[in-house]
C-alpha cells in the first residue's frame, strides 16, 4: 500500500508545505530497516538483494515527494546501515547522519523521548531509522486516532511513515498529515 500525502498545493496541505518551506513545521519519517538474511548474529544481518530493492524503491518515494533530508538517526545493525545505503543510492541526500546502536533494541518511549525529543529544532526533517515492533509501534502512538487507519495494518520490512507538526522536537506528541508507504510486494 502506498498511500500519499499532498503537502503541496492549495489549501490545508499547502499551507503545511509552506510552512515547512519556511522552517515553521517539521517532518518526521518513522522507517523500518529491508530485508535481511537469516543466519549469524541477528546484528550483523546484511539485507537480502530483495531488501536491496526494496529498500531503493522506497528511497526513490522519499527522493520524488519529499525531497532532501536534514538529519538521519539510524540504528547501528547492518541491516539498517544498508537501508541507508540503498536510499542514498537512489538520489535521497541526508545532510547528516548518526547512528545509535541503542536504537537496536529500543522501546517507542525511549525512542521518542531520548532520540527525537533530544533533535535541535534547527532540524526541520527527521528519519529515524530502526526496526520493529518499535517503529509500527511509535508511529501509532504518534497518530491521532482518527488517522490510524492511514498506518495500514503492520509494518512490513521496508515500511515508512511520515507525518508533520508544527512542535518543537522536544514537545513532539502527535503528527498530522500522515501517511505510510509499505514497498509492493
Amino acid at each position: 500500500m502506498n498511500r500519499l500525502d499532498s503537502a503541496s498545493g492549495g489549501g490545508r496541505d499547502g499551507a503545511i508545505a509552506r510552512a515547512l518551506e519556511a522552517g515553521g513545521a517539521r517532518r518526521l519519517f518513522l522507517m523500518r530497516h529491508s530485508e535481511a538474511a537469516y543466519g549469524g548474529a541477528d546484528f550483523e544481518r546484511p539485507l537480502t538483494a530483495r531488501g536491496r530493492q526494496l529498500a531503493a524503491a522506497q528511497g526513490g518515494i522519499i527522493a520524488q515527494q519529499y525531497g532532501n533530508i536534514d538529519l538521519a538517526i539510524v540504528s547501528g545493525a547492518q541491516r539498517t546501515r544498508q537501508t541507508l545505503e540503498a536510499l542514498k543510492s537512489v538520489g535521497v541526500n541526508f545532510s547528516a547522519v548518526q547512528y545509535c546502536d541503542d536504537l537496536y533494541a529500543a522501546g517507542p518511549g525511549w525512542v521518542l523521548d531520548q532520540v527525537i525529543h533530544e533533535v535541535d529544532d534547527s532540524v526541520h526533517t527527521l528519519l529515524v531509522l530502526f526496526h520493529q515492533m518499535s517503529v509500527g509501534a511509535l508511529a501509532a502512538i504518534l497518530t491521532a486516532p482518527s488517522e490510524r487507519d492511514k498506518l495500514g495494518w503492520g509494518f512490513p520490512v521496508a515500511t515508512f511513515a511520515t507525518g508533520v507538526t508544527s512542535s518543537s522536537w522536544h514537545n513532539l506528541k502527535q503528527w498530522q498529515h500522515v501517511a505510510s508507504y509499505q514497498p509492493a510486494t
